[in-house]
């Protein structure tokens, strides 16, 4: 018998956009030059109304009058960006979702051919502002102290959809979450860990600040990609 083709997962790309309108469709028109079927969620941060660049490349689009933007969130701001991405698992049903923000450049056909809970970028020096409280609170045994959930980094559903983890995620919010964690990318790192789910780096994310020779490299996705600021 042959080897068996592995499978590609569903997924869906969603992206906070606020106010810079020339970054956000570079971003969405070059996912969409090689991922034209792959569902999109545009969510309007309280910015800039990007309905006609939603329309033009079949994004499902919100208008959210709330700004949270993605650092140093309050626990109510906390709630309204998790709850985004609850609504973003109930509108598509897909397995994953991939964080786009206006900095990723899409450079290829994504394919995620591997189960993974949270796909990030490596960053070992980032480490978990809340690491010991939610160890000790949570009973979890992390694989990782630190943080990478950046721009390009993989959800799986578990976190969003399970009625065990939101009602944990929604404790932690209450009860532990703090603004000092700063960014988004701590804050999603470590919902997935207090719930016990290993955290594993992205094999097609790259940064270009961190990756060597990232032009050259065949990753599909790059972070931190600044030439539409």
């Amino acid at each position: 018998m042959g080897q068996r083709k592995s499978m590609s997962k569903t997924f869906t790309a969603y992206h906070q956009c606020y106010k810079n309108r020339k970054a956000t469709e570079f971003a969405i028109a070059e996912f969409r030059k090689y991922n034209p079927d792959v569902p999109y969620y545009l969510i309007s941060d309280a910015g800039s109304d990007f309905s006609d660049i939603a329309e033009k490349y079949n994004c499902h689009y919100v208008y959210d009058e709330i700004n949270t933007g993605m650092n140093y969130l309050t626990s109510d701001l906390a709630k309204v960006l998790y709850e985004r991405l609850v609504d973003c698992f109930n509108v598509f049903d897909t397995q994953y979702v991939i964080l786009m923000e206006d900095d990723v450049l899409c450079r290829g056909k994504v394919e995620i051919e591997e189960d993974c809970n949270l796909a990030m970028s490596y960053v070992p020096g980032n480490k978990v502002w809340l690491y010991d409280k939610i160890v000790e609170k949570y009973n979890p045994t992390p694989n990782v102290d630190w943080y990478g959930a950046t721009g390009g980094s993989i959800l799986n559903r578990n976190l969003f959809t399970l009625d065990e983890n939101v009602k944990k995620v929604n404790q932690f919010i209450e009860e532990d979450h703090d603004p000092v964690m700063g960014s988004m990318d701590q804050f999603i790192t470590t919902l997935y860990l207090l719930c016990g789910y290993d955290c594993t780096v992205n094999k097609l994310l790259g940064e270009t600040h961190r990756t060597p020779n990232w032009q050259q490299s065949d990753l599909p996705l790059i972070h931190c990609y600044k030439d539409m600021y």
